[in-house]
């Protein structure tokens, strides 16, 4: 299982009155064209609203799993590059997210996503992604653009 996490490296522990419903905004703006109606963002924001969540980085397991009260939710699948040079940074070849079944579509992958990516800044790393939803969200979300491996 799931007993192998490093504290050191939680990310984002959501204060979910304030934060989420930010993230929750973000996702209905930006991804509006993919949902069919408006019902699965109001499931995420009542869920969201009752449990915070966490997004840790396991470089065991190489992903940064989705956490909601203790249980495991959601992950994005990554396989660290070395940097060839020991000026330039590491580079996280991230192949593929997902949420469990019972998530999927209600507003859950994004505020996932969105603090992964927030980790590989503050680590000084970069990405290059085959996941279309993280290319998508990479696409979308022009602050992040200074993380694409180029």
């Amino acid at each position: 299982g799931l007993a192998a996490y490093d504290a050191a490296v939680t990310i984002c522990l959501v204060d979910t009155s304030v934060a989420a419903p930010l993230f929750l905004r973000a996702t209905k703006r930006t991804y509006s064209r993919t949902r069919r109606s408006d019902q699965p963002m109001t499931q995420a924001r009542a869920i969201l609203r009752r449990m915070a969540f966490v997004v840790e980085r396991n470089n065991d397991t190489s992903r940064y799993e989705l956490m909601m009260e203790g249980v495991l939710q959601g992950v994005v699948i990554f396989r660290a590059v070395p940097a060839s040079a020991p000026e330039k940074p590491v580079v996280l070849h991230i192949s593929h997210a997902e949420v469990v079944p019972e998530l999927r579509g209600k507003g859950f992958s994004e505020p996932m996503v969105r603090a992964a990516l927030d980790d590989v800044r503050a680590r000084g790393e970069r990405v290059v992604s085959t996941c279309w939803y993280v290319s998508a969200f990479l696409e979308s979300h022009p602050d992040y653009a200074d993380l694409i491996a180029g």
